[in-house]
């Protein structure tokens, strides 16, 4: 019997224990549930405080980037429409051909005047495959479609002796009649045209020579009776560093002098 009762009262005293542990796991697991929800709730709010600090500093710095990147090629810009300007005027200063007077009447002429820009006639030199028009004048305006005749110079459907016709082109430029003129030898042919092609006059080359810019000697009359045909144009190729000059004298025509 008093065993009995003994047992008993160790069961209860296990059954008080076996609670007063599950009261202390309990409340041990509620610690460590708030433990991890007040960390979540500390880790939520740093991620918050630092994208909100990104966007207020570092998206304002990124903002900022795409305008320095629009100055920079508006300078850029600014610098390369400057080079086709220098290009420009490199080349309008390389194209003009020796000067001469220009005249608006018949003083100082050695023939009659005639109106600048006016078709006088077509140069054929059959060898190169050349066939140009030939304008009164040497600016460029004319020369960007023929070639110009030098108006201090003779011109040659009057037939005169003692004569030099003076004729200038382009070689490289506009349509290039005086690209080959270098290739001419003595003896190669040249034809003029008048205006209305009904009178030709055949030249025959005799010097294919160079000179400085400045070197007008070369629109002189010959000192003997004979009709000169003097072409000029630029040298070397693509630049106007020299001049080119090709003469030739007259050796036949269709018409009667």
């Amino acid at each position: 019997m008093d065993k009995h009762k003994q047992d008993i009262a160790d069961l209860i005293f296990l059954s008080i224990l076996n609670d007063l542990h599950e009261e202390k796991f309990k409340k041990k697991k509620k610690d460590s549930l708030g433990l991890l929800l007040g960390l979540t709730a500390f880790i939520i709010s740093f991620v918050g405080l630092s994208f909100l600090a990104w966007q207020h500093f570092g998206y304002s710095n990124i903002a900022i980037n795409p305008i320095i990147q629009t100055d920079v090629p508006q300078l850029a810009d600014t610098t390369t429409t400057t080079v086709p300007q220098v290009v420009t005027q490199t080349t309008t200063t390389t194209i003009p051909m020796t000067p001469v007077i220009k005249f608006t009447d018949d003083t100082e002429l050695r023939t009659p005047y005639i109106p600048l820009g006016k078709l006088i006639g077509t140069l054929d030199i059959d060898i190169l495959g050349v066939s140009t028009s030939i304008f009164e004048g040497t600016d460029l305006d004319f020369l960007q479609t023929g070639v110009g005749h030098y108006q201090a110079t003779e011109n040659p459907f009057y037939f005169k002796e003692y004569s030099n016709t003076a004729i200038a082109g382009h070689r490289t430029t506009y349509l290039a009649p005086f690209m080959d003129l270098d290739k001419l030898v003595a003896g190669d042919k040249i034809t003029l045209w008048n205006d209305t092609k009904t009178i030709w006059i055949e030249y025959a080359v005799t010097n294919v020579f160079v000179i400085q810019p400045n070197d007008v000697f070369i629109f002189e009359d010959p000192t003997t009776p004979e009709m000169m045909l003097t072409l000029t144009t630029c040298h070397p190729k693509y630049s106007a560093a020299e001049r080119l000059v090709v003469q030739a004298v007259f050796t036949s025509s269709n018409q009667t002098t």
